[in-house]
């Protein structure tokens, strides 16, 4: 554990009170009060795990269960021969949990675009010249990131059968 200048150990987080909150602790001049503690590891999970989740056993249900619907079927571009994620993600039991598990991620995705975009800001060398192309990366991250998001769910909300222009539009970008 780390020491402080006294020979003292110093805790990596604050101690929790009879309540069961964090304690408040200064830093830089600023009281602050913690509501809510998240591990990294476990914000990558919530964000990783719903829609990879959602995807396989969309896909696992379609495969088993409807597969003279997704597979051989007439489109507006012409035969389709091969299963597609578009026409999976529309069927009625496959779309539940399609988007279950996808909308379920999104706030957290969010949360995560967030830390990245204000972390990258720390995390850039003292040293480097061009931080002009490190700013733009930043915001390009950043803004394509949430404009996945909202096409996914935009995919995801909006089926073939309700509005094919929206959802071709969604699909595409």
């Amino acid at each position: 554990m780390p020491k402080t200048e006294n020979g003292e150990e110093k805790s990596p987080t604050p101690p929790l009170n009879a309540r069961g909150l964090f304690e408040t602790y200064e830093k830089d001049g600023k009281k602050i009060t913690e509501i809510l503690r998240f591990n990294a590891v476990e914000v990558f999970f919530a964000g990783f795990l719903p829609p990879l989740i959602g995807s396989v056993s969309a896909i696992a249900i379609a495969l088993i269960f409807h597969n003279d619907e997704i597979s051989n079927y007439n489109w507006q571009c012409g035969r389709a021969r091969l299963p597609s994620l578009s026409r999976i993600i529309n069927l009625s039991v496959e779309r539940t949990f399609w988007q279950l598990f996808l909308l379920f991620h999104v706030p957290i995705r969010v949360i995560e675009l967030i830390t990245g975009f204000s972390r990258y800001k720390r995390l850039r060398n003292i040293h480097y010249k061009h931080t002009w192309l490190y700013e733009i990366s930043r915001y390009v991250y950043f803004y394509i990131g949430l404009a996945e998001l909202l096409f996914l769910a935009a995919l995801s909300i909006i089926g073939e059968r309700e509005n094919i222009r929206e959802f071709l539009f969604s699909f595409y970008l």
